[in-house]
């Protein structure tokens, strides 16, 4: 029989046994999370002559699926959805409307498919580097599915990757970077308030350590890791803003990037997954050890 997935909002937040509880206990953090989605779509940047604007919406999205797992990430964003279709003003700009009646209403739609996907695999252990990268950019993927085939029905057939897809690659690279690092810095936090390492995450653990005495060879790697994983991610986001620079909404085609682009892409795609991959391998060895033992986990 498989364990029950654990996500970071279960550790923080644990069942207590009595249904009534737990019943209030998911209402809220569903709900919760709706809250925090209507807030973070009001970060909004109109791009002239464009149906679609860019919002932090994708940000909440993609954190509620990984926060919540599939289900409740799915229920959460669906009840988003269902509130702004309704009337309540949680869509951007403090707007509402039916969502097949809203060129952007695609993407609303996709939040339910990118919560869920994120968060299926997030309750499979994606949320360790460097697999929450890829649990982050499959549930991104998942939101644009929908969202381009609605588009289409508003604008022509061959302006709908250049008004719906390419003008938000850089915006959608750093957001999902941001989510990237408050994700393992939530289990970090949560790891510590509670006092303990039950589910431990790459940051958890190099938040716990003191000193390079306390594990010379992991926290070696350690440093290495986080060197890497920040040169390659300063890269993407340089190239991201670079990109952007060149944007004519409309005209915009990925032709208009020249090799060089390409190959700095790959540069930073591969420094950021070989920083995070030595991250990760500093960890293990240094974590097995028995709380309290020399090298070892402290105990609270």
């Amino acid at each position: 029989m498989q364990a029950a997935a654990v996500t970071v909002a279960d550790v923080a937040w644990p069942r207590m046994g009595v249904w009534q509880r737990d019943a209030v206990r998911e209402v809220v953090l569903v709900l919760g999370f709706v809250a925090m989605m209507a807030l973070v779509a009001q970060i909004t940047i109109r791009l002239p002559g464009n149906p679609v604007p860019l919002t932090g919406q994708t940000f909440g999205v993609l954190l509620t699926g990984v926060a919540l797992g599939s289900r409740r990430g799915a229920a959460s964003t669906l009840v988003y959805l269902v509130l702004g279709s309704v009337g309540v003003p949680v869509f951007a700009g403090w707007g509402s409307g039916a969502v097949w009646g809203i060129a952007s209403g695609g993407y609303i739609v996709g939040f339910v498919f990118g919560a869920y996907v994120a968060g299926w695999l997030v309750e499979r252990g994606w949320d360790r580097w460097p697999g929450l990268l890829v649990a982050m950019l499959l549930g991104n993927a998942a939101i644009y599915i929908p969202g381009l085939y609605q588009l289409s029905f508003f604008v022509p057939h061959d302006k709908v990757l250049a008004f719906g897809l390419y003008p938000f690659i850089p915006g959608d690279l750093i957001k999902l970077y941001l989510a990237t690092l408050a994700v393992p810095t939530a289990w970090a936090l949560t790891l510590r308030v509670r006092a303990s390492v039950a589910v431990p995450t790459t940051w958890a653990v190099v938040l716990q350590l003191r000193s390079p005495e306390d594990a010379p060879v992991e926290w070696r790697r350690v440093r290495v890791g986080v060197v890497v994983a920040a040169a390659g991610w300063v890269s993407l986001v340089m190239w991201s803003l670079v990109v952007a620079l060149k944007m004519e909404i409309g005209v915009y085609d990925v032709t208009d990037l020249s090799i060089w682009h390409w190959l700095w892409l790959a540069a930073g795609i591969v420094g950021l997954a070989a920083g995070l991959h030595i991250l990760a391998r500093g960890v293990p060895t240094w974590l097995s050890r028995p709380p309290g033992a020399p090298g070892g986990p402290r105990r609270p």
